[in-house]
Order: C-alpha cells, then structure tokens, then sequence
C-alpha cells in the first residue's frame, strides 16, 4: 500500500492501484523488477544505468515488506515520469 500511494504521489496519479513488473527479460527480471518503461534509471529495474536513483516508490516497496524501515530523505531523487499524470502510466507512447 506505501509503494501505490507512492507511485500515485510521484506521477500524480491517483487512479494507480498496482505498480507494472517488467513482462521481459528472463526468470531474474521479468515478474521481478519494475517495468523500465515507468521507472527508467531507477535501482529496481532490471537494466543497469550509468546514473541511477532509489525513488520513493523503491523505498516504499522495501518498507512494504515489513523488514526494513527507510529514510525517504535519501530517496526521491528520480524524476523520470515525476508528475506526468495518469495518462503516463495508462497510454502508450507509441501505438
């Protein structure tokens, strides 16, 4: 719920209920990541980038889990897709 509720807060969206998985790639990154489509440069994708960022939704994931307690201070940082709206999250940007 604190990832969802982060996800909305980041692209100002509040009709996001669940947050893509990456579909691609093999066992260790399909189902398991976030879709780089969403989240491009941020920790929990399944690509490596030369600049990356944990973002609040990262961390909030962490903390949904119950085993860790985060400082969001240190998050934040991405800005890909940071208050682009629902219409970011829902349409494609090629069809």
């Amino acid at each position: 719920p604190k990832a969802v509720a982060k996800a909305r807060e980041h692209f100002d969206c509040s009709s996001i209920t669940q947050f893509p998985l990456e579909t691609q790639g093999g066992s260790g990154t399909a189902g398991e990541h976030w879709d780089s489509r969403y989240m491009l440069g941020d920790y929990m994708v399944g690509n490596q980038y030369q600049e990356q960022a944990i973002s609040d939704i990262t961390l909030a994931l962490f903390e949904d889990t119950g085993y860790y307690q985060v400082n969001y201070y240190s998050g934040g940082l991405l800005k890909f897709g940071k208050g682009k709206g629902c219409n970011f999250i829902n349409k494609k940007c090629i069809v």
